[in-house]
């Protein structure tokens, strides 16, 4: 009995075995990270990051005529739009190759960018206006000014930093205390309707200015480029202070000296494979 029961049960577990290898496996969403570093005067130049290591990849430089590029957003992992401080707004298209579009000008200082719907949310330096950037076609809508507490509340000062947007769809604005190194910069959430914005620290940071801002969709951590240190951070979302750096490079280890610019993040989506049946094992007579 004890041989035959043997016998069944045996390529029982084999099937299921084999079941388990060829059952479909989630696709997880990969990841990309863009940067832009810009001097005034220079073509600006868009990399590619590698979050664990900071390893930069140079993918193609932004004409110098549109102005410095200082907002960066990333509609997919193909597709970016960069806005410049002359008021430009720029598509680029990475696939198949690196092409640079002028879609014209809006005005303003438009120094932190992100995608927002089937357009762009943009902040304007000079006014510390948000404002909504339709693409097609080219026009802005102001929002309004940027404010504490309500609409009526103390004016917020912008001075770089940028907008990033959680996979829920809160909006986070980081803008540096001063044009110096030793600026103590903010992180807020934002009302994006109305403008208003919300502090939540840090109430002390001592991390130089940062140029950019962005949430992987992935997994919800909260990056952001720290132009004084060349590394990028991930950020606590509750109290805007740091946990994690890697440094930025191009030449690894070495460090890659950055200037200004901006930070935008892609993912592709997650993917289950359709399931493929598998065999039913049945019991022999």
């Amino acid at each position: 009995m004890e041989s035959r029961m043997s016998r069944l049960v045996f390529p029982l577990l084999i099937v299921g075995a084999l079941a388990g290898v060829l059952a479909p496996q989630p696709v997880h969403g990969q990841t990309f990270v863009y940067l832009i570093d810009s001097t005034h005067g220079v073509a600006t130049e868009v990399y590619r990051v590698k979050p664990s290591t900071g390893q930069m990849r140079l993918l193609g430089t932004v004409p110098a005529e549109l102005g410095e590029a200082a907002g960066l957003a990333a509609a997919s992992p193909s597709l970016l739009y960069v806005s410049t401080v002359l008021g430009q707004i720029a598509r680029i298209d990475l696939s198949p190759t690196f092409v640079v579009t002028p879609l014209g000008s809006v005005g303003g200082k438009l120094a932190l960018l992100h995608t927002d719907g089937a357009g762009l949310l943009a902040v304007d330096e000079e006014s510390n206006q948000l404002v909504r950037i339709g693409l097609d076609p080219l026009v802005k809508d102001v929002v309004g000014t940027i404010r504490t507490g309500s609409t009526r509340g103390p004016v917020v000062d912008v001075i770089g930093g940028d907008l990033a947007r959680t996979g829920a769809g809160s909006w986070y604005m980081f803008t540096n205390g001063s044009t110096r190194s030793d600026g103590n910069g903010k992180l807020y959430l934002l009302d994006p309707n109305t403008a208003v914005a919300t502090l939540l620290g840090p109430r002390g940071w001592a991390y130089g200015r940062i140029s950019g801002l962005a949430f992987d969709p992935t997994d919800g951590t909260l990056y952001a480029s720290a132009r004084d240190l060349d590394k990028l951070l991930m950020l606590s979302p509750i109290t805007g202070l740091p946990f994690f750096s890697s440094t930025l490079c191009r030449g690894c280890p070495g460090r890659y000296d950055v200037s200004a610019g901006d930070l935008a993040i892609a993912a592709m989506p997650t993917l289950t494979p359709r399931p493929t049946r598998t065999p039913t094992p049945t019991r022999r007579p």
